[in-house]
């Protein structure tokens, strides 16, 4: 992207102005799973358990409009999806990147048909660098991506960050996610991106505080110029340091940089029955149907707008901060 797009984007950003069309968006392809994580939202919230049917899918992308990505994920595990494939292939018809998570259960048995159907990032839900099992069917699609001399799907290792402390006092998965980081560096991983654990799902877990988040960002800043090659991503570690640091002290009440969502502005997701909704855990804030309404019409609908100017009034909204810098009370 040209420099001056990049800046326009920014103030943008900056200014909450959302994007004319969303040009990411998430599409739950399935909601089956073959894993019971008790951390998930899918024990909390009633679910269609059912695949998207093909068609309807290409009738969502069909209406799509300055769509840049797609994620083919919501509340169940992509691999297991039966059209996986086909629409991997339908996006890139359309020049449309295409992304997903998965518990890797799946992954050595599917690697050569992702690589096979250029799939561009695939996200790996990994905890720690004793699930070797998990790890080999890594290295075994990288192995694959390698020897064919392609450089897709990128390969993104993403742990969650939260507290499971040991008898000694030590943060058992904090120290996990650095040796988990290092695994990566050490075996030319792409990028690992590390997610803040949402309360919202289950407040029985243990987070890091704002200080010790902040002890986390100098690790990271350390890691970051140890493996170069391989981009180390946490958005609450962004904003502590240097001129970023500086602008943030001073600007964040002003513009609202510590509890505004950025999701409304150039994002959205859409369930396993064409819902829309501006979050993909908030199941209730439902802005419209992209069977009944264009993507279009719902994003630059009187719902959609009325919630960006009033997302403190939303209970969902004003209890996340998931995303957001600023860490607020999860009760």
């Amino acid at each position: 992207m040209p420099q001056k797009s990049l800046l326009f984007t920014a103030l943008k950003k900056i200014l909450h102005i959302p994007e004319k069309n969303p040009p990411f968006v998430q599409i739950a392809v399935t909601n089956l799973c073959n894993k019971n994580c008790h951390m998930c939202l899918r024990n909390q919230i009633a679910l269609d358990l059912l695949h998207m049917d093909l068609e309807e899918f290409k009738t969502i992308v069909d209406g799509l409009e300055g769509t840049e990505s797609i994620t083919l994920h919501g509340m169940g595990e992509p691999l297991i999806y039966p059209h996986l494939m086909e629409v991997i292939g339908y996006c890139k018809s359309k020049n449309i990147k295409t992304r997903f998570t998965t518990n890797g259960i799946l992954l050595r048995e599917k690697a050569s048909a992702l690589v096979d159907a250029a799939l561009d990032i695939i996200h790996l839900s990994v905890e720690n660098p004793q699930q070797k099992g998990f790890l080999s069917d890594i290295l075994e699609l990288k192995r694959i991506r390698d020897q064919r001399e392609v450089s897709t799907p990128r390969l993104v290792l993403q742990p969650i960050l939260f507290h499971e402390t040991s008898n000694n006092g030590n943060s058992k998965t904090v120290d996990t996610v650095y040796e988990l980081i290092k695994w990566g560096g050490e075996h030319g991983i792409d990028m690992v991106n590390i997610a803040r654990v949402d309360l919202r799902t289950d407040a029985s877990m243990i987070r890091p505080n704002l200080d010790e988040e902040k002890q986390v960002g100098m690790e990271l800043s350390k890691l970051r110029k140890k493996y170069p090659h391989m981009r180390i991503d946490f958005l609450q570690d962004q904003v502590y340091t240097d001129l970023k640091g500086f602008l943030y002290k001073y600007l964040k009440h002003f513009l609202r940089l510590d509890s505004w969502c950025y999701r409304f502005q150039d994002y959205t997701y859409i369930d396993v029955n064409g819902n829309v909704h501006p979050c993909p855990i908030d199941s209730g804030q439902i802005m419209g149907n992209v069977f009944e309404q264009s993507l279009h019409e719902i994003w630059t609908g009187d719902r959609y707008n009325y919630l960006r100017k009033h997302q403190e009034e939303f209970d969902f909204c004003r209890r996340c901060d998931f995303l957001k810098l600023k860490q607020v009370s999860p009760v």
